[in-house]
This record gives C-alpha cells, structure tokens and sequence, in this order.
C-alpha cells in the first residue's frame, strides 16, 4: 500500500474558510497531520522512491502531495515539511506564476532546492479531458517546459487539474515524458499503477481523530463509494449544481466518520 494525501491551500486558523475553499485546511491542522505521519513511523516518499522496482520497499511510505501552487505552499507549508523533516510534491499551474497569491518562479526553485518535486499540473488549472488533443498536449507539455527552465530538470510526476483523467490526457502526459499520474481517486494504492495513482484528498473538516482513522482505514469501502459516486455527478453537472451536491455529500462523509 502507498499513502498519497492530497492537499490543497493551508491557510492560517480562521481565514479562507468560504464555500469556494472547501479543501483548504489550516497551518495548524496541517501540523497535527504531519505530527501523526511522524508518530506513526509514515516514511517520506519521494517520486524517484516512486519509481523503484522494489514496490515492497516503499509500502510503508507516504507521498505528501500539494495542488495548484498558492503561495502558502511557500510561506506556509515548505516550514512545517522543514519541522517533521518531511517531503513534498508540489504541483504547479504554469500559468498563475508569479501573480498574486501563487508562487513565483524564485519559490517554486527554492522549494525544488529544499529536496521536495516539483509535479507538472498543465499551464492553466483547467478541465483537460474536454479539450482537443492539440490543447491538452499544448497544456502539458508548456507546463512541463516551464518547470524544467526553472529548476534545471524535467518534471517526472502529473496530476491532470481537478483529477479528470481519460486515455487522451494519459498519453499526453506520457508523451511529455512522465509516467507518474497522480488522480483524484479515492483510495489507498494496495496495487500502485502509477498511471493513475490514489489519493486521500484532505479538507476542512478533517478533525486529527478523523485523521488517524484514515490512516487506520476504518469504513474505506463506505468511504470510497461516497467519493466515487461525487466524482461521477462531478464529471456530468453544472458547476453550481456540483457544488451543492458535494456539501451534500461532505456532510455524509462527515456522518459516516464521526459515527465510527
């Protein structure tokens, strides 16, 4: 098994709490996450361990995985890896560099320089597999190029803005030469395929209790189904219709783990 967490923005206790940030979480949740990886023996995963034919060496390790490239992945969040002597995987949207309230280039090379990956997630944080073929590869690989001009190595790791993923997307991504996808998938990688790896996405509401029952996989077939029954509404309504059937469906997440 391979723990991928996905996180998005971490914002400072009592901001950025508003209907349109239900994935960011704050710095203080964020801590107590990472103090119990640290506790609970969780080995830091980079993405070369990713590749190793060994998959047996790397089962009890964690992939920290951070979305879309705000500036509090910088401020914030490269600190508190620092503390719990933790890595990352950063993934940038090319395109929102250098403007406010993401990173800039000078970040993203100090944060590659601090030992953490730098993963593509295309130019524009836009929906790919409803695209032409020419666009989503024109996304990829302008993403891809960026990320090599700046850190001096080309990216080995994807994850396809808002986890939509099809054949097309896939063979784009490989063609830029990446092998590593990392979806919006619930689950926890019993059987990696790294062409479209699991992740536990993180939100607000996750209490540390909460936290440590993920890690436990308690209620994981119950849980699952929730998440891909919301990814499918996801694909096919509006984007208001899908935000107020997704509070829907959070409360039941809700439900389901505090009920445990």
């Amino acid at each position: 098994m391979i723990l991928v967490l996905t996180y998005h923005k971490v914002v400072e206790p009592g901001r950025g709490h508003g209907g349109k940030n239900f994935y960011s979480i704050t710095s203080a949740a964020l801590q107590a996450q990472l103090a119990i990886l640290q506790a609970r023996g969780y080995r830091a995963l980079s993405v070369d361990d990713l590749r190793t034919e060994d998959v047996d060496s790397i089962k009890t390790g964690c992939l920290l995985t951070f979305d879309d490239g705000t500036a509090d992945h910088y401020e914030t969040v490269l600190p508190l890896l620092q503390q719990h002597r933790q890595r990352g995987v950063f993934f940038i949207s090319t395109g929102k560099l250098d403007t406010p309230g993401y990173l800039t280039r000078d970040h993203v090379r100090k944060i590659a320089a601090a030992g953490h990956a730098i993963g593509c997630h295309a130019h524009h944080n836009r929906r790919l597999d409803i695209m032409s073929d020419e666009q989503i590869h024109e996304q990829i690989q302008e993403s891809h190029q960026i990320i090599s001009e700046i850190v001096g190595a080309p990216p080995l790791i994807f994850a396809p803005p808002g986890g939509y993923l099809d054949a097309r997307v896939r063979a784009a991504t490989f063609i830029c030469g990446m092998h590593i996808i990392r979806t919006m998938r619930w689950g926890f990688n019993d059987q990696p395929d790294f062409g479209a790896l699991q992740c536990i996405p993180l939100n607000r509401h996750v209490t540390p209790e909460q936290f440590e029952d993920i890690l436990n996989r308690r209620r994981r077939v119950a849980m699952a189904l929730l998440y891909q029954t919301k990814e499918a509404f996801k694909t096919v309504l509006p984007g208001r219709t899908y935000e107020g059937l997704r509070q829907f469906f959070d409360a039941l997440v809700r439900k389901k783990t505090t009920s445990l």
